[in-house]
């Protein structure tokens, strides 16, 4: 039997360009975790680019923390991240996208919660974006403290889209590997999958308010490969439709499409595919989502046929007004706003 608490399980397809990058913050924070059984394991999902030397590289300088498995085939995103259950032999499992990075501190906050709260099947970290087109890293708190739920309809509806970041979630492996999961093979959300069949059997799960996760946005290397970050979106909204047939309340998936809608509109402004196939197909899975809504009707479904040069324009229109804001509004002192 293992004695291996923790795992950290990095999927990766091409990744050289960041993935030592993400090695080195979880290497960096062993030193504040002394005592505690730790391994790294990196699925290489058939790389075509420097990947297999990076991580030859760290096996060798890293005997007995780092290992890697290679695919020959690329198997695809779902079934790589489910390789790492299969590998692993950390109590738990630590996803963590290859070009993301683990915030300092971070694993000594885990392993404190852990310590804590011994029968948790979940954790949900919070995370911070890092766009690499434009260099920004911006940090929303989502939650205002820490949280403890100890059933799937007040897991979801706390964290609603704060568990679709691969790297914001930490599962207990034998969890995992008790559900049969091969429904999500292909969905590219298989980690949302595990989720939502685990905690239906009423587990208890963590939510950390603190920022504990860098992910990187805007990389170029997706493009193309997951297909349109709208669809993509869409696609997880009709996997948590599925989730009052495990026994969710309705409730749960209500708050989920509540919340989609609230950002649909700036979903379509920022991330609508060009082509119009794709729009057809993006604009059926709306209706059947949000056909109840006027303004879906007035404004969403109208803007995503745009032709995206002009809402491309209005966008770009919208970031400078927003920039000229920013710019000339009056700065509020300490001592309740007064100068």
């Amino acid at each position: 039997m293992s004695n291996i608490e923790l795992t950290i399980g990095i999927p990766t397809y091409n990744g050289a360009k960041y993935l030592a990058e993400s090695i080195e913050s979880v290497l960096s924070q062993l030193p504040d975790v002394q005592g505690r059984r730790i391994e790294i394991i990196i699925s290489d999902n058939a790389s075509t680019d420097d990947t297999s030397e990076i991580v030859e590289r760290y096996v060798a300088t890293h005997p007995g923390i780092l290992s890697n498995i290679k695919n020959d085939l690329n198997i695809g995103y779902d079934r790589n991240v489910d390789n790492l259950f299969k590998a692993a032999r950390g109590k738990y499992l630590w996803l963590l996208g290859d070009d993301d990075a683990l915030v300092p501190g971070a694993l000594k906050r885990f392993f404190s919660a852990l310590q804590q709260y011994e029968d948790i099947a979940v954790f949900v970290f919070s995370t911070s974006f890092l766009n690499i087109s434009t260099g920004k890293r911006y940090w929303n708190r989502q939650f205002q403290e820490d949280n403890f739920c100890s059933n799937g309809n007040d897991f979801l509806q706390k964290t609603l889209w704060g568990t679709a970041a691969l790297s914001s979630l930490c599962i207990r492996r034998d969890d995992w590997n008790a559900e049969m999961l091969d429904q999500y093979f292909g969905s590219q959300w298989i980690h949302i999958g595990g989720i939502v069949e685990i905690m239906r059997h009423h587990k208890n799960a963590y939510i950390f308010a603190d920022e504990m996760v860098v992910v990187r946005l805007e990389n170029p290397r997706w493009n193309g490969h997951f297909g349109n970050q709208l669809e993509s979106s869409l696609k997880y909204l009709a996997m948590l439709e599925a989730t009052t047939s495990l026994g969710y309340s309705p409730e749960t998936f209500r708050c989920f499409l509540e919340a989609r809608y609230e950002d649909n509109l700036m979903g379509i402004l920022f991330t609508k595919p060009s082509e119009l196939k794709r729009k057809i197909a993006v604009a059926k899975r709306m209706i059947h989502f949000f056909k109840t809504k006027p303004g879906f009707w007035l404004f969403h479904l109208p803007i995503l046929f745009t032709p995206n040069v002009i809402s491309d324009k209005a966008v770009d229109m919208a970031k400078r007004l927003k920039r000229i804001f920013r710019k000339y509004r009056p700065v509020q002192a300490s001592n309740g706003g007064k100068l």
